[in-house]
């Protein structure tokens, strides 16, 4: 958990000609980086134009939505400041039952630190968040997305109590060791992950084995399987939110933006590589099917490097070519990937790449796929 952090490098996300991952200090040091007022939202996307008159009315309603978006984002982002200003403290790192040793990363409400456990011995990673945030809930710019994005971290902590005290918690999930409220800021204790997070391991190696790909996704799978039957979706999965323990096992962590997979949110949520279609359309989704096509992207990236489409939304031209042909035919079409991806698991990526939500593998589909049931690493 050297470096706890969420957000990705795809190069082609964040407006780059190159397809592929690129990985530098300066992309890590910003996207976590929640200081001062975000630019302010982009238009929500339209479906393809079919008249002059649709024309006219999707761009009016794209005017509207915007100035309404923007006026909203900026009281809530300003009057939340003030708010900050006037009762929240400096946050103090003196605690007796833990000993600062180093930052390891900003996170968007607050940092991550890595201290001394004075009890066990132990490393842990203290994860801080400023609780004015959590009242006001203030919102975020994501910028590879052009999105406003809104972390719950109550949400998070609710989750995280939940999911380490089911069935005495999930090897493949975070686990949260202590959690308390201190001079206005939140702390969750977390098990730390010294190998940092899988994008870490994923641009040291450029794309996975599929020995190596098939036993990572099989632990996140397992791991998000786990989460969905205690009523939950994390719609934020990514490389950035796993992270690898000392024993080289995938931990799943950073739920600020899982919902409960009953809701139909209607508001943006995770990075634009793993971002579902139907997340773009401001219209409710179901987020356990997000989660599906998240992982296979994931899966795909594992395996080749690259993301089958940078962002799947319709103004994309290779998202408009994959949504024609398909995932199957888009990577036969590219003699890399038809060489990387392995038979076995084409049809799998295929149906969790579904367009329509409905026909996507549900998770119980995904755990019985022989690509992932007959993995014994």
């Amino acid at each position: 958990m050297a470096s706890h952090r969420g957000t990705h490098l795809f190069v082609a996300a964040a407006g780059s000609a190159d397809d592929r991952i690129s990985h530098s200090d300066s992309d890590k040091d910003r996207r976590r980086a929640a200081t001062s007022a975000p630019p302010p939202p982009s238009s929500p996307p339209s479906p393809p134009p079919h008249s002059s008159l649709h024309m006219l009315t999707v761009q009016w309603y794209n005017r509207i939505y915007l100035s309404v978006m923007t006026c909203a984002y900026y009281i809530e982002h300003w009057y939340a400041l003030l708010w900050d200003l006037l009762l929240s403290e400096s946050p103090s790192t003196t605690w007796p039952k833990y000993t600062e040793i180093r930052p390891l990363s900003d996170a968007i409400y607050g940092q991550i630190l890595l201290c001394h456990d004075n009890a066990t011995g132990e490393s842990v990673a203290i994860k801080r968040a400023k609780a004015i945030n959590c009242k006001f809930r203030r919102p975020v710019a994501n910028a590879l997305n052009h999105m406003i994005v809104y972390e719950d971290i109550e949400m998070e902590r609710t989750i995280l109590r939940d999911l380490n005290q089911r069935h005495g918690g999930h090897p493949h999930i975070l686990e949260l060791r202590d959690d308390f409220l201190e001079h206005g800021w939140h702390n969750f204790v977390l098990e730390y992950c010294p190998k940092g997070d899988l994008l870490d391991l994923l641009v040291a190696k450029k794309r996975f084995s599929v020995a190596d790909a098939r036993a990572y996704f099989r632990q996140i799978v397992s791991a998000v399987h786990f989460m969905h039957a205690c009523g939950y979706a994390h719609r934020d999965l990514s490389f950035e939110n796993v992270f690898v323990d000392a024993a080289n096992q995938c931990k799943l962590g950073d739920f600020g933006l899982a919902a409960p997979i009953a809701s139909r949110p209607r508001c943006p949520a995770g990075k634009s590589v793993y971002t579902a279609p139907e997340v773009y359309l401001a219209k409710p989704y179901a987020p356990a099917q997000v989660d599906v096509w998240a992982l296979g992207m994931i899966l795909f990236i594992m395996l080749t490097g690259d993301p089958i489409v940078e962002k799947a939304i319709d103004s994309n031209p290779k998202f408009q070519a994959f949504a024609l042909h398909g995932a199957v035919a888009t990577i036969r079409a590219n003699p890399l990937w038809d060489a990387l991806v392995p038979p076995h698991c084409l049809d799998l990526i295929a149906n969790m790449l579904h367009l329509e939500p409905s026909k996507r593998l549900s998770m119980d589909a995904v755990m019985a796929h022989p690509f992932v049931a007959q993995c014994t690493v």
